[in-house]
């Protein structure tokens, strides 16, 4: 037997940016399964002295299993960029570069489930933007069957 329909294949998302002081969310739609492999954007801190701790939650709806925050605060007026993925370093802060590691298993995100920011002490005028996912998808459902194979000796005789 083969399969017909289920190889995984990478999407790139880019997200909408949202209204000042909202976080944003992607979720894994219901005919796949996805393993994220990268996270970019960009948090835009307005003028309020604030030290802002962004981060990133995966969850299902209800309860969250992961969970990352970066190593340094972000203050008032400034814009920094932040990547996560496999293999980076423990939340290293490299001035405004910022990375989060992934899981070193992956980032598995069901049907349905979620990854998200969450910033401590987001203020009014706070904004994200520049957000780009990068995931491995794998189809499941309907779109995927079960196919026989056929042996090419016994394809060639017919």
């Amino acid at each position: 037997m083969g399969v017909k329909g289920n190889v995984p294949y990478l999407r790139t998302f880019i997200q909408p940016q949202p209204a000042v002081q909202t976080e944003w969310s992607i979720s894994a739609p219901g005919h796949e399964l996805w393993r994220v492999i990268s996270v970019f954007y960009s948090l835009v801190t307005d003028v309020n002295v604030s030290n802002r701790s962004p981060g990133l939650i995966a969850d299902d709806g209800t309860d969250t299993y992961w969970g990352a925050v970066t190593a340094a605060v972000q203050v008032a007026s400034t814009t920094w960029n932040y990547c996560a993925f496999q293999g980076a370093g423990v939340a290293e802060n490299t001035g405004n570069q910022n990375l989060l590691p992934l899981p070193g298993d992956g980032l598995w995100l069901q049907p349905g489930w979620r990854l998200r920011s969450n910033t401590d002490n987001i203020q009014a005028g706070d904004r994200y933007s520049a957000i780009k996912v990068m995931v491995e998808a794998f189809p499941n459902g309907p779109a995927t069957e079960w196919a026989p194979t056929i042996p090419r000796a016994e394809y060639e005789r017919s």
